[in-house]
């Protein structure tokens, strides 16, 4: 069975992912055990089934999700900065336009604006970036 990256990396972002797979490798293993292919699929007669446990690690799970108008204002001041804004600029256009930071009722400053988006840089760092590695690779011999 092949599974696409994309489908595992969306079943890792699943609550239930983990549980599942430790239940069900006992399962797989009884399957595998009586699985034959040359009946059910007319293939090959090769007794050997190539098996690979491997190990896929992100951080994408234990990141809390922003708030809609926190993660807004960031992908603003990131537009803005790559644009080619100052941080003094981005911090005037801020506080012409929202007045006051979200949970402290501030003004913005050029040093909150650098400090908001190198935290927003790494975090968006950290959500694309996975590890993945192989636990093992075995051949297994069916009857």
């Amino acid at each position: 069975m092949l599974i696409n990256l994309v489908i595992w990396l969306n079943q890792l972002r699943s609550n239930n992912f983990n549980r599942r797979i430790f239940e069900s490798d006992h399962y797989f293993k009884e399957k595998l055990e009586n699985f034959n292919p040359y009946k059910k699929y007319g293939l090959l007669k090769n007794p050997y089934i190539l098996t690979i446990h491997m190990r896929i690690m992100t951080h994408y799970l234990s990141l809390p999700r922003l708030e809609e108008e926190q993660e807004s204002r960031l992908i603003e001041m990131k537009r803005m900065k790559d644009s080619g804004f100052s941080t003094t600029e981005i911090s005037d256009h801020f506080n012409k336009k929202y007045k006051k930071t979200i949970y402290h009722d501030k003004k913005y400053t050029k040093k909150l604006i650098w400090v908001q988006l190198d935290k927003y840089e790494k975090r968006l760092k950290r959500l694309n970036t996975y590890f993945y590695s192989y636990e093992s690779v075995d051949f297994l011999k069916i009857h």
